[in-house]
């Protein structure tokens, strides 16, 4: 078994729509510095944070901190 985190572990922290958004709404980098800080390895993407809506730049920076991390991402 490969202990992770989730995107929705993080729900507030990211930002939940109808409701107000918290100052520095926590990006999906910061997800993979949480789980690396929690010393786990995998980090699951959920639909409260969608990298298709990160730009290419964005994404590119999120694959190689990945990476550099050794997380892999679900």
């Amino acid at each position: 078994m490969r202990l992770g985190i989730s995107s929705y572990t993080y729900t507030w922290a990211i930002g939940v729509p109808g409701h107000p958004q918290p100052p520095e709404p926590l990006g999906a980098v910061d997800l993979l510095d949480r789980a690396a800080a929690l010393s786990v390895n995998v980090v699951q993407i959920a639909d409260n944070l969608p990298l298709h809506h990160l730009s290419p730049a964005a994404l590119a920076e999120f694959e190689e901190r990945a990476a550099a991390l050794e997380i892999d991402v679900e």
